[in-house]
């Protein structure tokens, strides 16, 4: 069963997250093993992370690797676990790109109709 997972990192700026993100991206292996899709806002109080994930397993293992490199970064620890939910229906486009980190960069999916903003709300992609 899927479980969607929704972090609160007060403190945390999205240079921190980028910089978090690459050093688990540079690891052996495929530490994002099971993420179905993840999505990172940057507030005026920090970042929330928004995570699918394919098991609590999967979950647990992300943890276990990431806690040790934000805490070597030297991010600021939340102060509770993250809220967790087992999820009735979701769904995954088949194509997806990761947007770039930061700025004002888009890119579109496969699909026309879905666009992935930075740094503005998102709109209607009419393009084909």
């Amino acid at each position: 069963m899927a479980i969607f997972v929704h972090a609160t990192l007060s403190g945390v700026t999205a240079d921190q997250y980028d910089a978090l993100d690459r050093e688990l991206r540079a690891l052996p292996g495929d530490v994002f093993a099971g993420c179905l899709s993840r999505v990172c806002i940057a507030t005026d109080s920090g970042v929330e992370l928004f995570d699918l994930w394919e098991s609590s397993q999967a979950v647990e293992n992300f943890g276990a690797t990431m806690l040790p490199v934000a805490r070597r970064l030297g991010l600021p620890m939340p102060s509770g676990p993250p809220k967790t939910a087992r999820t009735h229906h979701y769904r995954v486009p088949e194509v997806a790109q990761p947007c770039p980190p930061a700025g004002d960069r888009v890119i579109t999916s496969a699909q026309p109709w879905v666009r992935s903003t930075t740094g503005a709300a998102p709109s209607i992609n009419t393009a084909s």
